[in-house]
């Protein structure tokens, strides 16, 4: 055994013992190396040296060393021997929530541990709810005060270098998302808290998963579906894409997202086939738009042309191609929603893009004899309502996919009223 390997083992005997105790000194000799000689063991005679075991073991528990930092913060740190720890002091007012997080330079993994104004007391404590192997906690404080922060690393290897951030968690998140290809779109936020996560689809309890882009959102390629919003419980919007691809001739679809633009049809459909022809219903016919090549959208008068949240429409594919593609990107609302629903025929999806029952899920709520037509393409194929009996007919509750919309004959004038929030 070496004199330093010794020394430590010897510190550490030493950082147990009661206060006041003595501490001595020993000699010894041996080791390749080595000198003999005394080997100071007290605290006091170590104090000068900071890169001694001494002062990394109590710096490990010791938030008396602790580095102010004031709110919010950016803070680069280093742990620079396996023992060592570092800790940071703030000031936290009552009743706001702060995001705490590392992200990882040369440092592997990060542990980070939240102390009460005692510097003892741990609060919360986390390994791995950062980017891949760097911390994250979230926590709202019940009293204002100065709380201490000790960032430690873990796994090997077990030095290097990492950033500390601290941020108070005001308002919410917002998303954005926009269209940068015919494949790819762009999501952004503002302001940049918390980590990024996607789901393939919008359910009770969505599956949700740490996105690619978790911290730094970018562009995502198109691919089904796909929704995204703020881990964490921090409050955000919750944006997507509904990727639709439409191999018949007719086929009736439904636009579910909110563009923030308008929702106009000359800006949601996009990158379309020569001749492919929009059909919306207007309660007694059809308005339509057509895409040329050489000219875009025709005629001029509907360029004006909506669909809304929850409106649907008939889509014509030209004969040359085999399938066209539409995607619709925008907001998932969320809310109190409202969609009216006026005596007569119409074409009507969900206001959220969730496949499922039209009353279970979407809650459209039918009166007597309203009769519901799902289109596949090729047929209608019709349910009606019998108050009398409280079911359809023929029997099962009509259901639609994602995107999709269907004929509705409503036998009375109503608002077709949800409120849907996503988690």
């Amino acid at each position: 055994m070496n004199h330093r390997v010794f020394s430590l083992l010897m510190v550490l005997v030493i950082a147990g013992l009661p206060s006041g105790a003595a501490v001595v000194s020993v000699n010894f000799s041996g080791g390749q190396g080595s000198e003999p000689g005394g080997i100071p063991l007290s605290a006091s005679d170590m104090a000068g040296d900071p890169t001694t075991p001494e002062s990394f073991v109590a710096n490990w528990n010791d938030a008396s060393a602790s580095t102010p930092v004031a709110l919010p913060c950016v803070t680069a740190g280093a742990i620079e021997v396996p023992t060592d720890a570092d800790w940071f002091q703030f000031v936290a007012a009552a009743g706001t929530q702060y995001v705490f997080e590392t992200a990882l330079g040369t440092l592997a993994d990060t542990v980070l541990t939240l102390y009460d104004t005692d510097g003892i007391t741990s609060l919360a404590e986390d390994d791995n709810g950062g980017v891949g192997n760097a911390s994250r906690i979230l926590y709202t404080f019940n009293a204002p005060g100065t709380y201490y922060l000790r960032v430690r690393s873990y796994g090997s290897p077990h030095v290097g270098t990492y950033t500390l951030s601290v941020a108070a968690v005001v308002g919410a998140a917002e998303l954005a998302i926009t269209r940068v290809s015919g494949t790819q779109v762009a999501i952004s936020w503002n302001p940049p808290l918390g980590i990024l996560q996607e789901t393939a689809a919008i359910s009770a309890t969505p599956t949700w998963v740490d996105s690619p882009n978790q911290a730094n959102p970018g562009t995502n390629t198109i691919s089904g579906h796909k929704f995204f919003s703020v881990r964490d419980g921090i409050p955000s919007n919750c944006v997507g894409y509904v990727s639709l691809s439409l191999t018949t001739t007719f086929s009736l679809i439904a636009n579910q997202l909110d563009d923030k633009r308008g929702n106009l049809v000359t800006n949601l459909f996009t990158g379309l086939p020569n001749q492919t022809v929009i059909y919306k219903f207007n309660g007694f016919s059809y308005d339509s738009l057509t895409y040329l090549e050489t000219r875009g959208w025709t005629p001029s008068a509907h360029h004006q042309m909506t669909l809304a949240p929850g409106e649907g429409v008939l889509v014509k594919k030209p004969a040359a191609a085999s399938s066209i593609t539409v995607v619709f990107i925008g907001e998932v609302m969320e809310g109190n929603l409202t969609y009216p629903v006026p005596l007569g025929f119409g074409i009507y999806g969900g206001m959220v893009p969730q496949a499922g029952g039209i009353t279970s899920v979407h809650n459209y709520l039918p009166a007597n004899q309203d009769v519901v037509y799902r289109f596949n393409g090729v047929a209608y194929f019709s349910k009606t309502w019998l108050q009398a009996l409280n079911r359809w007919n023929p029997a099962g509750e009509p259901v639609v996919d994602v995107g999709e919309p269907v004929f509705i004959n409503s036998r009375t004038v109503k608002n077709w009223v949800r409120t849907f929030h996503v988690d």
